[in-house]
């Protein structure tokens, strides 16, 4: 006999399985018409850890031989479904792992490629559908002259250095003496270190593209509250280069942080991710990375389903109107929906990076049978994107299905889009709360040359059956989006205004989603191009009346004015555990036209910090400052307080926020088999506990417990308990112990 249960946590899961002890003779007959009694506290389910492959790099068609790993050993047959993300690389859709094992062997085919690309197989064990592992191959073209083998490939994004299968290219260093400043770009970022393990210090460098003839301001911002920087740096005259340090701070779990550098004159960025992960995680080399369903590695990101190639990015100088042909790209991919749970038609939209000047083919591939979409589709000249439609069969088995388009005019750059495809009796994903995450994002017009609000829409990868919130982070002081919405119960999506100010020259601006529930994150990027009825006069917001500009920038007879913008109004953390930790962050913006000086940041209320700088700090215009507010619960119920900013802006000087947030306390969910038949009725259990180590059992349960399960509420953070159950017959009379099942809370 064998008896399954889980936890309400992830801590402390144990399977075990015993026949019933001999009573003494007296009671011997009521011993063995109950028959067996099992116990189980929290059996783990296994979840896909890792994946290794013979090869990490082909420069040619071949086959590699993989493996996959569980978290643990299977007590019964696991099957894993594996993702493909790129049609190149072909692989089983399923493959088990037998019990008794902890891993399976599988093939990969890959095709040959025209151009190297980054293709990666993605493995999600059915017994634990919230967690993921992805391992990259490195393709090359045949002429190409990389090397293939079994070395581990790691690509340092940023541009400026990749390896991968023992072939190294060095870009970006290029000293330019007579590139006036007026026209120089921040041309890419390297640091001295691309992963972290725990906290620390790298140095990093941005590179112009050419010697500065003048000094030249370098604006930094980060993407995350785990990485810290100085708000700029400036290259002097006759430097092209200048060092900056990246402070990080430790992680829970797999996180890619990104530095992006500004250069203050063109406007132009390019961007350089660290990987960080947890002191306790394991990072397998070859390019695999757990974390949670989300995969970020070398440059190419993958959240809830919209997947950009690329290592650098570099944006501005390059307006959307007038892009060539020959440099547009296939930049994202949106449907109308992202899940489906029965055969259905999904309709489409390929977006590319700027307006067509004459007709661009665009390439479509499908991951897998269950999607049918058209091999091809063009977007008109004039246009920028084209829509299509994708046609979705029934399935048997949950599944993740993957549209990847590619522009004719950019062969090698690609994006894709993952649509979930569940059976129709299947309803985990779709409506299981801890499932639920961001899956997309999508707005009217992913172009502006001109102030204005763009009417955008954010979706969950299923059916709220409570209320949502969905954190917005803006990448861009020209961007403006509400801290925070909410998808309401029984909906999917919820829309919101986008508001873009105008800019001098163009650049891309990324709206980026973060649900509640498991911190998931996608991005959607908008790109802004300069007007060409700019005047002398700076306008933020569209209106300009009697010398006096709206948006938070303000010009009053040659007089200019600090301002200070902050991305919330209220910070809600929503339940966290005891002794846990929620971290979000808040972003400082100087929208005036005159440096603003912050200086101070504090918080009141139990459980609650602030970090992330020290004051007073001065932002430039245009500038950001993001601090990190922490809730950390030590006791269980509600908790409120109240950030506190107080700076020299010429609107509300001294701004408030209200915090709230709840502990949550662990609990040891208990369940076991009844016994199969008995003479003398069973009408009830008694659950015994006793501290770890000890025998020293205590009844629970004040009268017999009629189900067969009982959860233990009165449970202490890093203590370890240990549970029998006694059957009880209508006398009261106990049977003996059960096994023993054991339980440590984190």
């Amino acid at each position: 006999m064998k008896s399954y249960s889980h936890l309400r946590h992830t801590y402390s899961r144990a399977y075990a399985v015993t026949n019933w002890l001999s009573r003494p003779r007296q009671i011997a007959i009521f011993a063995a018409v109950l028959g067996c009694l099992f116990i189980v506290a929290g059996a783990k389910a296994q979840s896909a850890s890792s994946i290794s492959c013979q090869s990490s790099s082909f420069s040619s068609a071949g086959t590699d031989v993989c493996t996959i790993y569980l978290s643990g050993t299977a007590q019964s047959q696991v099957p894993v479904y594996l993702y493909s993300s790129d049609p190149s690389l072909t692989l089983p859709g399923t493959v088990v792992v037998n019990a008794g094992t902890s891993s399976v062997a599988f093939n990969a085919n890959l095709a040959s490629v025209s151009s190297p690309v980054s293709v990666w197989i993605t493995a999600q064990a059915d017994s634990d559908m919230g967690t993921k592992a992805s391992y990259g191959i490195q393709l090359t073209p045949a002429s190409s002259g990389q090397t293939s083998g079994s070395s581990s490939s790691a690509t340092t994004s940023g541009g400026s250095t990749t390896t991968s299968g023992g072939s190294t290219t060095t870009s970006g260093g290029t000293t330019t003496p007579t590139t006036p400043s007026s026209q120089l770009q921040a041309s890419s970022i390297s640091c001295q270190s691309s992963s972290f393990s725990s906290a620390g210090t790298d140095v990093c460098t941005v590179y112009l593209s050419g010697a500065a003839q003048s000094q030249v301001p370098v604006y930094l911002y980060t993407s995350d509250p785990a990485l810290t920087l100085p708000g700029a740096v400036n290259v002097d005259a006759g430097a092209s280069s200048v060092a900056f340090t990246a402070n990080l701070a430790a992680v829970s779990s797999p996180v890619s942080v990104w530095i992006t550098a500004q250069e203050g004159l063109t406007g132009t960025k390019t961007t350089y991710g660290i990987q960080l992960t947890p002191s306790s995680s394991t990072t397998t080399s070859g390019g695999t990375t757990t974390s949670g369903g989300t995969t970020t590695s070398g440059g190419t990101t993958t959240s809830g389903g919209t997947t950009t190639s690329g290592g650098t990015t570099t944006s501005g100088g390059t307006t959307t109107p007038t892009t060539p042909s020959s440099q547009l790209q296939a930049s994202s991919i949106s449907c109308q929906s992202s899940s489906f749970s029965s055969a259905g038609t999904d309709v489409c939209t390929v977006n590319l990076n700027g307006t067509a000047q004459s007709q661009i083919p665009v390439s479509l591939y499908s991951s897998d049978p269950a999607l049918t979409i058209p091999a091809a589709v063009t977007v008109n000249a004039g246009a920028s994107s084209v829509a299509f439609n994708a046609n979705l069969a029934a399935v048997s088995s949950a599944s993740t299905v993957w549209i990847t388009a590619e522009a004719s005019t950019s062969i090698g750059t690609k994006t894709t889009y993952g649509i979930q495809l569940t059976p129709s009796s299947t309803t985990t994903t779709p409506t299981t709360p801890s499932q639920i995450q961001v899956s997309s994002i999508s707005c009217q017009n992913s172009s502006l040359s001109s102030a204005g609000t763009d009417v955008c829409t954010v979706y969950l990868s299923g059916t709220a059956q409570s209320q949502v919130t969905v954190y917005l982070y803006s990448s861009d002081p020209s961007l403006t989006v509400p801290g925070t919405v909410n998808v309401n119960a029984g909906a999917s999506s919820v829309a919101f205004n986008a508001s873009l100010a105008s800019v001098s020259s163009a650049t891309t601006v990324w709206i980026t989603a973060q649900d509640g529930v498991t911190w998931s994150k996608t991005s959607y990027g908008i790109q802004l191009s300069a007007s060409s009825s700019s005047s002398g006069s700076t306008t933020s917001g569209g209106t300009t009346s009697g010398g006096t500009t709206s948006g938070g920038t303000t010009t009053s007879g040659g007089t200019t004015s600090p301002t200070l913008t902050v991305n919330a109004t209220t910070i809600t953390f929503g339940a966290v555990t005891v002794n846990g930790q929620a971290v979000q962050t808040v972003t400082l913006t100087s929208s005036g036209s005159a440096a603003v000086t912050v200086n101070s940041a504090t918080v009141t209320g139990t459980g609650f910090s602030v970090s992330g700088s020290s004051f007073p700090v001065t932002l430039n215009p245009g500038q950001t400052l993001n601090l990190n507010v922490q809730f950390a619960p030590t006791v269980a119920g509600a908790a409120t307080g109240q950030l506190t900013i107080t700076s020299n802006s010429s609107t509300n000087p001294t701004a408030t926020f209200a915090l709230s947030g709840t502990g949550s306390s662990h609990e040891v969910d208990l369940s076991w088999n009844a016994p199969a038949s008995s003479s003398d009725p069973v009408v009830g259990y008694n659950v015994y506990r006793a501290p770890g180590g000890t025998s020293s059992y205590q009844r629970l349960n004040s009268s017999p417990v009629g189900s067969t399960n009982y959860t233990d509420s009165a449970v202490t953070s890093g203590q370890s308990y240990v549970y029998i159950v006694k059957s009880v017959d209508n006398a009261g009379t106990e049977s003996v112990p059960s096994n023993t099942s054991t339980s440590t809370v984190p």
